[in-house]
């Protein structure tokens, strides 16, 4: 089994930001015995994620999308992964709960754009998707604290 760790973010593809979630996440994948055969970096680009997506499905067993889950309008990690098979996303009222309720305990201030209108049918935070639009078992998982 191998896996492909995606790290998304135009700020990553500058001489001033370092990619220290895929280290990380390599560590991890391969204390549980997975082999990482591929690291790509890509820009706050749509087109382009949804590309470098359809290139490891092809390649890869296991794909691990790290950056580009924000509220912020550059982050479309959600929507390129759900454009690749043809998935539509949309908010989930549970997890918008669960998340207010985390900061709350917190004491975590939110963004304003965190609960904005979805202008591409997105998720809440953390990638999750409603119940009803479910991404193929066992292939698609959002990481809780990373």
């Amino acid at each position: 089994m191998n896996a492909e760790i995606i790290a998304v973010g135009s700020e990553l593809l500058t001489p001033f930001r370092q990619d220290t979630n895929s280290l990380y996440l390599t560590e991890k994948l391969n204390t549980l015995g997975v082999e990482v055969s591929f690291k790509t970096i890509v820009g706050d680009n749509l087109k382009d994620i949804v590309r470098v997506t359809k290139a490891a499905l092809s390649r890869s067993d296991i794909l691990i999308f790290s950056g580009g889950l924000g509220p912020t309008e550059d982050d479309l990690t959600r929507e390129a992964v759900a454009q690749t098979l043809g998935l539509h996303l949309k908010r989930d009222p549970d997890i918008v709960q669960a998340i207010e309720r985390r900061f709350t305990e917190h004491g975590w201030k939110m963004s304003p754009n965190t609960w904005k209108p979805p202008k591409r049918n997105r998720c809440g935070a953390k990638g999750r998707c409603a119940a009803n639009e479910r991404l193929p078992p066992g292939h698609t998982h959002a990481l809780v604290g990373i």
